[in-house]
This record gives C-alpha cells, sequence and structure tokens, in this order.
C-alpha cells in the first residue's frame, strides 16, 4: 500500500511539464474563479455532478509553485458550471445524499443543499481517503490519511459530522480503500502497526518472498469500539495489492472489490474479492477473460469504480483503455461491456443504478475535459459536454479529486 510521500507523487512525472506553464495562464481565462459561488450565494439549483479540484500536497514543496485554492465544481444540466471554493484537501472527496453534498477542507467541513451552504468548524490532517453519507440524513463520514506520527505506527483520522458538530479520531492503520455497509464505515489496510503481532501469530500471514510486507487488514472505523479505536475484522493473505479504489461497494454486509496482489509465495494473482464484515472471512475468484485466460495485473492499471458499482452480481468498472468492464462475482469472468471513448487518458466514473457517468481525467492540458452520462443497461450515450476552462488550469496545483453525481429522486 502506498505511503503518503508516495501517494503524492503519483502523477507528476505526467503533470510537471504542464504545471511549469500552468501558473503562468492569465486570470482573465480562470473560469473557475470567475465561476465562484460566495457562502451566501452557494446553493446546489439543478447540478447534476460535482467534482473536487484541489492540489496535490507535494506541489507546495516545489520551489516557483503556488498553491492554489481548491473548488468544489457544480456542474448544470446544460454543461455549464459554477464553483465553490475552499482552503483545500489533497484527494478530496465529495458524499451526496437527499440530505446534501458533503465536503471538506483542512479547516471545515461544508453541506451544500437546495437552500444554501452550511460549514463546520472540523481542523484535519490534509489528505483525503473517503467520504459516506449516513443512512437517514444523519451526517458524513470521512477517513482521512494522518501518516506516521510515531516510529512504527500508522494512522488515520475518522471523522464524524453531524448535527451536533464534528468528531475527529485517530485509528491505527492506513485505510486507503473503504466502504460503508448500512451505517457502518470500514476499511482496508496493508499497514497494521499494532496489529502487526495478531498476524504473526496467525498461519499465512507472511510473506515469503519479501517478509517486509504485511497482509491486508478488515477494520471496522465507525462507530468506533471505544474511545477512538479499530476493530479488527479478519485478515487476507494478500501482499503488494492494489488498486487503489477509495469507495467499495457493499451488499448484505459484504464488501466486494478487485485485487491484484502477491500470495505469500510471492506468485502474482488479480481476483474479485467478496469480504464478509460480519464473520471476517472472505472468497476470491480469480479474474479471467473471455476465454478463460487470467488477467495480468496491467489491467488492472487506472481502473476506476464506486460504491454504486455492483448490480445484478457483476461489478461493473472503467477499464484503463476506457472500456466499460464487468467482472462476474460467482466466477471472476470478466468481459467488455461497452466503449466510452475515453481511451487510456483516464477517467473518474460514478455508478447510479441506470446510469454511469464519466469525466475525462487529461493530463496534457490540450484535451477538453468532458463528462458524459451512459445507460447502465444498453451503453448508449445520454449525454455529453465539454467543460471549458477546466483542462488548461490542470496542474500539480490543481488536480481533479473526487466525483459524485445527484442522487435518483
Amino acid at each position: 500500500m502506498p505511503s503518503r510521500k508516495t501517494l503524492a507523487l503519483v502523477g507528476v512525472c505526467a503533470l510537471i511539464l504542464s504545471a511549469c506553464s500552468a501558473e503562468k495562464d492569465s486570470a482573465a481565462e480562470n473560469k473557475l474563479e470567475a465561476g465562484a459561488l460566495t457562502a451566501a450565494e452557494a446553493r446546489l439549483g439543478d447540478t447534476i455532478f460535482a467534482f473536487y479540484l484541489s492540489p496535490q500536497n507535494n506541489a507546495k514543496t516545489f520551489a516557483g509553485f503556488k498553491r492554489n485554492p481548491a473548488y468544489v465544481v457544480l456542474v448544470q444540466p446544460d454543461g455549464s458550471y459554477r464553483t465553490v471554493k475552499t482552503v483545500g484537501m489533497d484527494l478530496g472527496r465529495l458524499a451526496w445524499s437527499d440530505a446534501g453534498l458533503s465536503f471538506a477542507d483542512e479547516e471545515q467541513d461544508y453541506l451544500l443543499r437546495a437552500d444554501g451552504l452550511t460549514t463546520v468548524p472540523s481542523p484535519k490532517t490534509d489528505l483525503q481517503q473517503s467520504a459516506f453519507a449516513l443512512p437517514g440524513g444523519e451526517g458524513f463520514v470521512a477517513v482521512y490519511n494522518e501518516g506516521s506520527p510515531e516510529e512504527g505506527r500508522y494512522t488515520n483520522q475518522v471523522v464524524a459530522t453531524t448535527g451536533a458538530g464534528s468528531a475527529r479520531y485517530r485509528v491505527e492503520g492506513n485505510y486507503f480503500t473503504n466502504a460503508l455497509c448500512d451505517d457502518t464505515v470500514y476499511g482496508i489496510s496493508q499497514q497494521s502497526g499494532a496489529h502487526s503481532a495478531e498476524s504473526a501469530s496467525l498461519p499465512g500471514l507472511r510473506s515469503k518472498a519479501d517478509p517486509q510486507l504485511e497482509p491486508e487488514m478488515l477494520a471496522r472505523l465507525y462507530p468506533s469500539p471505544g474511545d477512538g479505536q479499530e476493530k479488527v475484522i479478519g485478515w487476507r493473505s494478500a501482499f503488494d495489492t492494489g488498486p487503489i479504489v477509495h469507495h467499495l461497494p457493499c451488499e448484505d454486509g459484504v464488501i466486494t472489490f478487485l485485487s491484484a496482489y502477491q500470495d505469500a509465495d510471492g506468485l502474482p494473482h488479480t481476483a474479485i474479492v467478496s469480504w464478509d464484515t460480519d464473520t471476517g472471512k472472505y472468497v476470491e475468484r480469480r479474474l479471467v477473460d473471455d476465454n478463460g485466460r487470467p488477467l495480468d495485473r496491467t489491467e488492472l492499471e487506472a481502473i476506476s469504480y464506486d460504491s454504486g458499482s455492483l448490480r445484478d452480481g457483476k461489478l461493473e468498472w472503467f477499464g484503463p483503455e476506457g472500456d466499460i468492464m464487468a467482472t462476474d462475482v460467482d466466477t471472476g469472468a470478466t468481459t467488455r461491456r461497452f466503449t466510452t471513448g475515453y481511451g487510456p487518458q483516464g477517467a473518474q466514473v460514478a455508478f447510479t443504478p441506470d446510469s454511469i457517468y464519466t469525466l475525462g481525467d487529461p493530463v496534457d492540458r490540450q484535451t477538453p475535459v468532458t463528462l458524459k452520462q451512459f445507460d447502465r443497461t444498453t451503453g448508449e450515450t445520454l449525454t455529453s459536454f465539454t467543460l471549458d476552462g477546466i483542462s488548461e488550469r490542470l496542474s500539480l496545483s490543481l488536480v481533479i479529486r473526487g466525483v459524485a453525481v445527484r442522487p435518483p429522486a
């Protein structure tokens, strides 16, 4: 699992040239700033899609780089957009429910509704890993990467924001991958810190190829079982795992996700995993294509899916070549459903019961940022917008982060 330093450098090679010239753009051309709403003006209105643009933390360490403000972009049905400015949050995530659109920066938590914007004081660390809306409008829970405040320990922060305010506590581990099951947030970590002794006492949970690698740990993060701590649910004999998908689907207490990993002997595998949050036990199926050929790790690079991607026994996901793929949970059989037209440039995706939304994520500052909506059953393109004035602003100081789509009525 990547460290904070590793994560901060993701995309640097692709973005470094554009970042150097991004700071020279004329302020007059900055449509993000021109469309910024004041706190008093901010409303959800007819917004159909939202995404977070925020700086990478490491951008501020490069000489000559100016750290830009961050923006939550609110896309309207005609393809126009307005923005809400924030102080910034690396890997900023969004959660959208009937209660409103929730997001955060290093100083506050925000809830944007039809009738306005509410802010709650909420100081926290500066890198977000997930965000979930609790059922019944009870509030929002997010997980943040704190790093290693103490030698040999890796900690995250869990922040719960409700009508009573914001509460924060530490959990042991590094939970890049998370899921909401009913009203409970779970996380999967490979940096278990104080829990390493527990895994060492269990068979098969040490890598013979690299003893420094740790197995996967499933833990309950919210509600906390005590005064700010996590509860370990189970372990998985998987090492050097990927890909990172921040919000995983959970149905009937079972979390489902794609995994590329080494086993205890150092042998590579790709699989679809179903992990039961009640028993801590998991089942995995090897990923194979139409011809029964095993998928290799490269076929899971730069993929995207979210908590809504599981449907009719299949996990649907955006593949590295721009195709919508589907993997059968029971067999691991993986097929191409349809192409989105993005190719290998990459995209962020959001799933609803009937649609798949894709937001292009170009790195060349020339390819326009496009938002597309596809019929989830037929693959037909329902809408397609070009979002002007964003591609040329992308740099290390402004990166496309989390996305969210308006919940079905």
